[in-house]
């Protein structure tokens, strides 16, 4: 079942997202609110599939999802997201394939942008494009896929 979630709701979780905490409770209501859909996804169910484009970011709100990223042909590595984690954020920067399969372990609702949305969001407010290459930069300094 999809959850109510209010601007207020959005802009707490938001502000409580690793790289988005410089933003403030009006920038979230004004920038971020009007652009997010609300996704459920059902346990077992597929949110991204290794080999595609990248195109949407995803705010984990409610669930567990679980990324199995590929490595080589021989070696995936499993992580399991709680709610407040972001993925997807890697098809931002770079145009290359989704890097892991990620799937629902429980009901998850995810919050999605589109990656052409967000793009042009962050071409007009700095203090996002800030947050986006900080969250970048800190997953690859802790080799950690954004997927």
């Amino acid at each position: 079942m999809q959850p109510e979630i209010t601007i207020d709701d959005l802009a707490i979780f938001i502000r409580n997202v690793q790289g988005f905490d410089t933003l403030s409770a009006k920038e979230v209501g004004s920038l971020i609110a009007p652009i997010i859909s609300i996704v459920m996804y059902a346990p077992g169910q597929a949110i991204i599939n290794h080999g595609d484009i990248g195109r949407s970011i995803f705010f984990l709100y409610q669930g567990v999802v679980r990324a199995d990223i590929h490595i080589n042909k021989l070696k995936t590595e499993h992580y399991d997201m709680q709610k407040g984690e972001i993925f997807g954020d890697l098809a931002l920067v770079t145009n290359a394939k989704r890097s892991a399969d990620v799937i629902a372990v429980t009901e998850a609702c995810c919050l999605v942008i589109d990656i052409e949305t967000f793009q042009e969001l962050m071409k007009n407010n700095w203090k996002i494009t800030q947050s986006i290459a900080s969250l970048v930069g800190r997953r690859r300094i802790e080799q950690r896929p954004g997927y």
